[in-house]
């Protein structure tokens, strides 16, 4: 996987939560971390996947037709 700024990181962990309406994102990664499924982002069209394994970081997107799919915790660093 191709590293992420951290600004781009900031941007595409605020999108997910935009689209999952919640402010803080540690409330999207504990629920993430008890069910086993996670929403992830598209990093090269930001398309928003809303249940992705935890640990995926090189996931299908389906939008753009490439392995760029990354999980929150991936891009919280929690995994």
């Amino acid at each position: 996987m191709n590293p992420i700024s951290e600004l781009t990181r900031k941007a595409l962990i605020k999108t997910i939560c935009d689209n999952q309406g919640i402010d803080d994102p540690t409330d999207i990664a504990a629920s993430a971390l008890n069910d086993g499924d996670c929403p992830g982002i598209c990093t090269t069209c930001s398309e928003i996947c809303d249940n992705i394994e935890p640990d995926q970081d090189k996931g299908w997107c389906d939008e753009c037709k490439t392995n760029t799919v990354i999980s929150l915790l991936i891009l919280m660093e929690i995994i």
